[in-house]
């Protein structure tokens, strides 16, 4: 039985090129093993990374052996270019590792849980129903301002939500696929339905005083004068600790969002929903699931 871990993983490229390289999030619920991982950089990096920082965490059973896990960790980053940020703890023993867990990065997908987050929050307090029905339509205001602007499907891993415009999707629904899939188009329905304003006191006021949720998702003037949603590593894993410990907002929504997280995953960009989880009994059985689809 592999022990309840969650680990948080970013890396940022010093190459200012690389900025343009598209954004997402991985979120894989192994066995109760939360990972997840940020991805601003070249894919080799990131691979590299992340897919050692697996193979060790399936490794790391016994409590001598997480020093030399950080050990082979900090050399592994040692050797790539750019900034890299771990948070890792075992919700078992309470041991952690933790490299720049404090540095700031560019939040990308990841600030989609904060945001998932405020919309229970609010639906605990009356404010909204998940059932509530939202109007879909693609254009939404930049926060620099107020001019508008428009998400592409290219861009997007979700097809099924730009089908609907001009039509009506429960709260519900958009939560699910902004999770599920990360939908971006999604995300800034929800966003622009329960808005930004309260979450990072949401965020505040659970310990993750470092996540900043200012927009949406492709708000380019807002890129471009630096107005984006950052986060740290640390603060990731305090939101994913307390949500797998039943102490965000109360046990009963904190299960239901655990839920959603680990419904669908994607796993370095691709949908492995045919990866069957009875299989990854081993390092090497999960890594050869997500190389089939790489």
């Amino acid at each position: 039985m592999y022990p309840k871990i969650i680990a948080t993983c970013f890396a940022s490229s010093i190459n200012p090129n690389d900025l343009s390289v598209d954004e997402s999030k991985s979120i894989a619920n192994i066995k109760n093993n939360y990972i997840v991982l940020n991805k601003k950089t070249p894919v080799k990096n990131i691979l590299l990374s992340s897919l050692f920082l697996i193979i060790t965490i399936f490794s790391c059973e016994e409590k001598n052996k997480y020093s030399s896990l950080e050990i082979k960790v900090r050399e592994l980053l040692e050797s790539q270019n750019g900034t890299f940020a771990i948070a890792f703890k075992n919700l078992e023993d309470g041991n952690e590792i933790l490299i720049n867990e404090d540095e700031i990065f560019h939040a990308a997908s990841t600030m989609k849980t904060p945001v998932m987050i405020e919309v229970y929050r609010k639906k605990m307090i009356g404010e909204i129903s998940l059932d509530d029905s939202i109007f879909v339509k693609n254009e939404f205001e930049s926060i620099v301002d107020k001019s508008t602007f428009q998400l592409s499907e290219f861009d997007d891993s979700d097809k099924n939500t730009y089908d609907k415009i001009g039509r009506y999707i429960s709260l519900r629904e958009l939560v699910f696929d902004m999770i599920s899939i990360s939908s971006n188009f999604a995300t800034n329905l929800v966003i622009k339905y329960i808005g930004a304003e309260n979450i990072n006191n949401t965020m505040s006021d659970i310990g993750a005083k470092n996540i900043n949720v200012l927009r949406g998702v492709e708000d380019i003037k807002a890129f471009e004068k630096g107005l984006n949603n950052t986060t740290s590593a640390r603060d990731l894993l305090v939101i994913y600790e307390k949500l797998a410990s039943g102490k965000v907002l109360n046990r009963d929504l904190s299960n239901e969002m655990v839920e959603i997280l680990k419904n669908k995953l994607k796993v370095i960009g691709h949908n492995v929903e045919e990866i069957k989880q009875e299989n990854w009994e081993t390092p090497k059985a999960f890594i050869a699931s997500i190389n089939k689809f790489n």
